[in-house]
This record gives C-alpha cells, sequence and structure tokens, in this order.
C-alpha cells in the first residue's frame, strides 16, 4: 500500500491533499478510536485507532494506519520496556495525514477518561477533535456496513494488518474484535458525515458539528 510523505490540508475544499512520492491526491482524512476497556477483572482489551482517507475521485476509503495501544502517553513497563502511546502517534497522523478528527462509540466514562488524558498531554497539540458515532454502537448494523462495503470494493485495508486478521478469524471473542469496531465506527463516520465541497452544505454545514468536548 503506498502512504504519503506529508500532508497539507486545503482550507476551501474542507480537504487534504496527500503527497506521494509521485503523486499528489485529495482525499477526506478522518480517524477513528476504540479505547481500551476491561472485559474482566483480570482481562482488559487493547484499544485501537485507525487513519484513512477517501479518495475525492472515486470515494474509495483507504485505511492508512492501524495502532493498537493502552496508553495515551509513553510508558515504561516493569521489565525496562518502553510502550509507545497514542501522544506521539496523534501529531505523527497530523504530519503525515492531516488528520485531526477521530469517530468514536462506546462507554462516554471510558472516552471522558481518555479524553481528559489527552487534554492534559502537553505533547498532543493541537488536540484531537471527537464525533460521536451512535449508529456505530449496533454491531449487526455496523457488520451489515462492512459487507456492503467490502462488495462494493468501496474500502481497502493491508492484507497482513490487524483488521484483517480479525476479519478472517471471525472470532466472538472480545479481544479479537476492537480492529473490526473501529472500522465499523469509521464506515459510519463517513457514512454519517460525508464529504461535500462546501459549495455544496446545506443546513447541516460540517463546521457546526458538536464535537462533543
Amino acid at each position: 500500500m503506498k502512504k504519503p510523505l506529508r500532508a497539507k490540508t486545503n482550507n476551501i475544499h474542507h480537504s487534504v491533499e496527500l503527497f506521494f512520492e509521485d503523486t499528489i491526491e485529495e482525499y477526506a482524512v478522518r480517524g477513528a478510536i476504540v479505547w481500551p476497556d476491561a472485559i474482566s477483572q483480570t482481562m482488559a482489551v487493547e484499544g485501537m485507532a485507525l487513519v484513512a482517507g477517501q479518495d475525492l475521485r472515486d470515494l474509495k476509503i483507504t485505511v492508512f494506519e492501524q495502532f493498537p495501544f493502552f496508553y495515551v502517553d509513553l510508558r515504561i513497563m516493569a521489565g525496562g520496556e518502553m510502550v509507545s502511546g497514542l501522544g506521539p502517534w496523534f501529531n505523527e497522523m497530523l504530519k503525515q495525514y492531516g488528520c485531526r478528527t477521530y469517530f468514536w462509540v462506546g462507554n462516554k466514562m471510558v472516552h471522558r477518561r481518555y479524553r481528559t488524558e489527552i487534554m492534559r498531554a502537553a505533547m498532543i497539540e493541537p488536540k484531537p477533535l471527537f464525533i460521536e458515532i451512535p449508529f456505530a454502537q449496533d454491531k449487526n448494523e455496523g457488520n451489515t456496513l462492512i459487507l456492503e462495503k467490502a462488495r462494493e470494493k468501496k474500502f481497502l485495508l493491508e492484507n497482513d494488518s490487524v483488521i484483517m486478521k480479525q476479519l478472517r478469524m471471525d472470532s466472538p471473542d472480545p479481544r479479537n474484535q476492537y480492529g473490526i469496531q473501529a472500522l465499523r465506527i469509521l464506515l459510519a463516520g463517513y457514512e454519517k458525515y460525508p464529504w461535500r465541497m462546501p459549495s455544496q452544505q446545506r443546513t447541516a454545514n460540517y463546521n457546526r458539528i458538536a464535537w462533543n468536548w
């Protein structure tokens, strides 16, 4: 999968110009977040953060980046292992893809806790914007959307990615679902808030979205 070297915001089109090695292409860039959560007193499920771009020529969505995580900041574990968090990743995604907007749905208390950590993290600047997508909470509806987009060949994943492996596994275990849930949220977010040229904006102006801060 080709990936851009850098990005430039196109304020006129409300889009992002992605600079690949040999081309410049225009995308609607969005992200999706599934926060880590405990499923029992002794077991937690990783979170997943995605960054994708919708090609404005054919509206196909490419999932460029997948980032499993547990923490916002960098952590040094008991054995000395350094575990990267969302903080540096958010900054990298803004630089490489121009991504600042992330769709989410899930436990509101968990969301507030992680959002507070992000707000307090000095390294994350500017802060990401979060849009809740309640429709994605319904797994049946979300899975139907994934199947529809797959049949239409309207999204692209790296073949050896976490999400692709989970889709092939088709396991009900929550530990094998966080990537799929992030994909549900991403696709539902693009459906709920499709890209439009500014001249096509009607009463539901994109700039008036309540960002759930």
